[in-house]
């Protein structure tokens, strides 16, 4: 059986929208890091974009065992964070939400002026 199921619901008319070079492999790579290793389990990540009125919305969520630890950010969210905040100041934001069994990396960014 394989470990993980990854599952990418991405409406066709959001394809095209550029995001941020370098944005979502580090979110990616924490949900493999922190939801898939330390657990034998089978483990899901879901990739989600939309759009909320002028926003992208896109969401990474991701099954893991036991509850996240929400105690200390890495280098990867740190540096998601600072690039948000160079190109789009205080119009997007990234956040982490979760509870037992799950965690949910969420980036909102404006539609419009959106660089790669």
């Amino acid at each position: 059986m394989d470990r993980v199921s990854v599952h990418w619901r991405v409406p066709d008319e959001m394809l095209g929208v550029p995001i941020p070079t370098l944005m979502l492999q580090p979110l990616l790579e924490n949900a493999f890091r922190h939801g898939v290793e330390p657990s034998t389990e089978h483990q899901q990540i879901d990739i989600c974009a939309h759009r909320d009125e002028n926003l992208l919305v896109v969401m990474i969520r991701n099954t893991c065992s036991g509850s996240p630890n929400f105690g200390r950010e890495g280098v990867g969210l740190r540096n998601c964070r600072e690039r948000l905040q160079v190109l789009y100041a205080d119009a997007a934001t990234l956040s982490l939400t979760g509870g037992h069994g799950e965690v949910t990396a969420t980036v909102s960014l404006p539609m419009t002026g959106v660089r790669a």
